[in-house]
């Protein structure tokens, strides 16, 4: 069974839509925040967000008239009257997003090309390799949209191996025409869509993926949906189990994964003096003057190659608390092997959070004492504006080697440890499956 595969998208028309793609696209799901999810909602009456994450209302009977039936009849009024429409013949998609990131410190721009495709679902173990935990709710909410609507809206986030570069050579000839759509999102990144058609370089990259295994590197509820989808639709396992996904090679520059940065509240008889004589036990620790987010994230990064390194800084303090411990010397916790107890994040959790602060780990997903800030610019105002905040400690990303090797383990990453940035949005592409 081929793994990556051509398939005929669903587009919007926008001569249908009568406006620019930037009106109709939407971010994932769940990254959108319920008052954007409003402002999306009353951008436009044909944006995505109308079918991908619906409003609930007051009056809805689970079933019979909720957010999924009407997903699910505006889907079908958008393909008959042709605001939406499927392309004729199999095809890939190339995407590109064109954004600025601050990174260890410094600004610096990216560019980043994925191919669409259709994926085919199949068990873990094989060649599809997850690095997250999922949730039941958001699985069975993904499970009745897509049921209903007969459709993959949301697209699966894939890492592949290809130093060769086979996908961007065979597109070449694609990327350097017009593009089908091209709009710059609220965050000032630049998305780009083309076509691939040529059926010779269909087949090359179809044959190169044969061999590959691929990463999930966003969309874990998504695949795991899918696979939910299909067997349902095919228990026998004879046709392909097309997911919707981008795929971005490993060796791309403009690959970029943020830290997830941690605010901690709640924890009770902890003071300064008494953290930093815990954490003098176990680290090297040296206070410096807090000099802002960009120069501690450049001094985080110079110590990343040799050692687990963290900023702590209390709440409306002028002071921060720099530590750090030579990579591995902590050896392998229990209960995990080598690469996962080599992550700084693997790091924090288990001896600042867990040893030293006395954190339950089952209270991670409620977030009682621990909050993850991937926008690395708003820990000092959600740190100091909140009264129940104690203190913030940042960290490292993660990079996709580490997040590779832990998935080629076995295991699964430290709860909130991988931003990869910017993400896949929805509505570009979407995928039709059998009714």
């Amino acid at each position: 069974m081929a793994i990556v595969k051509a398939f005929r998208g669903v587009r919007y028309d926008l001569s249908k839509a009568g406006t620019d793609l930037g009106q109709l696209a939407c971010p994932p799901y769940d990254i959108v925040s319920p008052a954007r999810q409003r402002a999306l909602h009353e951008r436009h009456p044909d944006n995505f967000i109308h079918v991908d994450f619906g409003l609930p209302e007051a009056d809805d009977v689970p079933g019979q008239e909720d957010l999924y039936t009407r997903a699910a009849a505006l889907w079908q009024a958008w393909l008959t009257s042709g605001v939406v429409k499927e392309d004729d013949t199999p095809r890939f998609y190339l995407y590109r997003q064109n954004f600025a990131a601050t990174v260890g410190g410094v600004d610096a721009r990216f560019s980043r090309l994925g191919l669409v495709a259709s994926v085919h679902a199949e068990d873990f173990g094989g060649r599809i390799l997850p690095h997250e935990r999922t949730l039941a709710e958001p699985k069975e909410d993904r499970f009745r949209l897509t049921m209903a609507t007969r459709a993959q809206l949301g697209q699966v986030f894939f890492l592949y191996d290809d130093p060769e570069h086979v996908v961007e050579a065979q597109a070449s000839a694609a990327l350097a025409s017009a593009p089908l759509a091209r709009f710059l999102d609220d965050d000032s990144v630049e998305h780009i869509l083309w076509e691939l058609t040529d059926p010779a370089a269909i087949t090359r990259i179809e044959a190169m993926f044969q061999d590959k295994k691929c990463l999930i590197a966003d969309g874990h509820h998504r695949y795991e949906t899918s696979l939910r989808v299909w067997k349902t639709l095919d228990p026998e396992g004879k046709a392909h189990h097309a997911t919707l996904a981008t795929l971005v090679n490993r060796c791309d520059p403009g690959l970029l994964v943020q830290p997830i940065h941690r605010i901690y509240r709640g924890i009770a008889g902890i003071t300064q003096e008494g953290l930093r004589e815990a954490l003098a036990k176990r680290f090297s620790v040296e206070v410096y003057p807090w000099a802002g987010v960009d120069a501690a994230e450049s001094w985080l990064a110079a110590e990343k190659a040799t050692h687990h390194a963290f900023l702590l800084r209390w709440k409306d303090s002028d002071e921060a608390l720099f530590f750090k411990a030579p990579r591995g010397s902590f050896g392998d916790f229990p209960g995990h092997g080598t690469p996962w107890s080599i992550l700084d994040l693997a790091v924090l959790q288990q001896v600042f959070q867990e040893e030293m602060l006395g954190i339950d780990p089952a209270t991670y997903p409620t977030g009682t004492h621990v909050i993850p800030v991937h926008e690395s610019h708003l820990v000092p105002e959600l740190l100091d504006r909140t009264p129940e905040n104690q203190f913030a400690v940042l960290v490292n990303p993660t990079s996709v080697e580490e997040i590779a090797a832990v998935a080629r383990s076995g295991e699964r990453m430290p709860q909130k440890s991988t931003y990869f940035h910017p993400k896949i949005w929805s509505g570009l592409v979407a995928l039709r499956l059998p009714s």
